[in-house]
């Protein structure tokens, strides 16, 4: 794929108009720089940064002998990765036909690009490989420390290109924007926002938006105990409300405790394009997506924040599953209903959707004892023994005996 992508502007050299349909993922890892001339749209935004947190117990040798670490200046406990001689003599091919390191195949390529291109620079939270072998006890053993790598697909691999169009609703709000816009460096760049001007004539409609946590949906909450039992109860609510034309999703991680919804509704959260289910007047999410303390640090070594992350990979997920109902019909008046599970999904939701003029919106909490604990503050205190209590109380009453001596010390004219 990587090789016709990059053939394309020699093999047309001599064709006087062509249009080439491509991939994200062929776009985002092909060399793009002999495409003096040419114009490229990219439909949605594409994910510019490439992620993977991985544990590799016993790949300290390998690691050093293929790759170089080098300090990322400002950035404790980072570095960017480098090749060894051995490592650029190494292709993703000989890592495809290694079953214990073909996992490892996304990361050389990435590294190999690196290399060549400073564009897509590979980073990660080692500062050496012997950090990766060094097992942590945990309560399930000696296990292997989780290390992440990201490398970030920068506006420079476009610079050959006349003009760069992305199709995209809201670009400017997403994380690979603000990503594209951290790492542009000294690029002379124009933003220049092209709205649709097709006239449409909406019907004037009502939208719902129900949720049922004010506090924000978390994956470890929602995965213990009590979190299940706080989905069954949401399903069992959504299940007596929705109709059969609705559609629901949620984490693959949490559809266990989802059993009274109808399965044939399920779908998958990432809908962004579909209109399968514009006849649908319900929609469900019930969706988290927060960034791991590990990606969290990736991401400020890219000069964006978590609710940068939060923004794109779960409310914007969320907003666009819950628009591909009959919202996306100009023709209907049907009043839509919309669930979500916390209030910031809410407000999103609502923010995004009151904007319309011809929308009639609403925002509503249905309490149904989801919401989680709040974590106390300070060290827990630690519940004395009798014996305890009776010595403290001894201690202080022979400190305030002593006390009252020097206090009528004191007034007789004596020292105290």
């Amino acid at each position: 794929m990587r090789e016709e992508v990059e053939a394309l502007p020699n093999h047309f050299r001599d064709e006087p108009h062509v249009i080439a349909i491509i991939t994200h993922a062929a776009l985002l890892m092909s060399d793009l720089s002999d495409f003096t001339g040419w114009h490229v749209i990219i439909d949605e935004v594409p994910n510019v940064l490439s992620i993977q947190e991985v544990q590799t117990l016993k790949d300290t040798a390998f690691f050093a002998d293929h790759y170089t670490l080098e300090k990322l200046d400002g950035y404790d406990g980072w570095s960017v990765v480098g090749l060894t001689a051995r490592g650029r003599a190494l292709t993703s091919r000989h890592l495809y036909q290694d079953d214990s390191h073909r996992h490892l195949r996304s990361f050389h390529s990435r590294v190999l690009d690196s290399a060549d291109h400073d564009h897509r620079r590979v980073v990660c939270n080692l500062t050496d490989w012997g950090q990766m072998g060094q097992a942590v006890e945990t309560t399930a053993g000696k296990l292997a420390p989780v290390w992440i790598w990201g490398s970030l697909f920068t506006l420079s691999a476009l610079a050959a290109f006349e003009t760069v169009t992305i199709l995209a609703n809201r670009f400017r709000e997403s994380l690979s924007y603000k990503l594209l816009v951290a790492s542009a460096g000294d690029l002379d760049i124009r933003w220049t926002l092209r709205a649709s001007s097709r006239p449409i004539a909406w019907q004037r409609r009502s939208v719902r938006v129900v949720y049922f946590s004010e506090r924000r949906a978390s994956r470890y909450h929602l995965l213990s105990e009590t979190g299940r039992e706080h989905l069954t109860r949401i399903d069992a609510y959504l299940a007596a409300q929705m109709g059969t034309a609705s559609i629901w999703s949620t984490n693959g991680a949490f559809a266990g405790s989802f059993t009274s919804l109808p399965s044939a509704n399920r779908q998958p959260p990432k809908q962004a394009g579909s209109n399968e289910f514009v006849a649908c007047n319900e929609a469900a999410i019930i969706y988290s997506a927060k960034a791991s303390p590990n990606v969290r640090g990736l991401l400020a070594t890219h000069g964006v924040s978590e609710a940068d992350w939060i923004a794109t990979n779960e409310n914007e997920i969320v907003l666009q599953f819950l628009t591909r109902t009959s919202l996306r019909n100009p023709a209907s008046a049907e009043p839509v209903t919309l669930y979500v599970y916390d209030r910031a999904q809410a407000d999103y939701v609502a923010e995004r959707i009151g904007a319309l003029p011809h929308a009639d919106l609403s925002v509503e909490h249905v309490d149904l004892g989801v919401e989680t604990a709040q974590r106390p503050r300070g060290r827990k205190p630690r519940i004395l023994s009798p014996d305890e209590i009776e010595a403290k109380a001894k201690a202080r009453r022979d400190y305030m005996r002593d006390y009252q001596r020097a206090q009528r010390a004191a007034a007789k004219g004596g020292a105290a």
